[in-house]
């Protein structure tokens, strides 16, 4: 006996349509530059490239507009973020919060 194995015709359009959607959703956050949302709480090393620090903005502002995409997060929630765009950057900053806290 043979087996169809193929998603039903369907599905496709589901997925295409469902992937329309997000697009459009996401494409008012084009415009929106989050990457000085951070700078209210910590500042990065002088030792970073500016490569690095470009990469850094851009990274940590596009994980803002996935996560908390009006803007709105808390300073630990920053924080975590921060760290992710600093660790696929492969550099070793120093970062002072606002307190004096050394971290990332």
């Amino acid at each position: 006996m043979h087996s169809n194995t193929s998603p039903h015709p369907d599905s496709r359009y589901r997925q295409d349509a469902s992937e329309t959607r997000q697009r459009q959703r996401c494409r008012p956050l084009r415009n929106i530059d989050y990457s000085d949302r951070y700078q209210q709480h910590f500042t990065l090393g002088s030792d970073i490239s500016t490569r690095d620090r470009d990469g850094i903005h851009k990274t940590f502002s596009g994980l803002m507009k996935l996560i908390y995409p009006g803007g709105e997060a808390t300073q630990e929630e920053i924080e975590e973020l921060l760290r992710f765009a600093v660790e696929g950057r492969d550099v070793d900053p120093v970062v002072v919060d606002g307190s004096g806290r050394c971290g990332v």
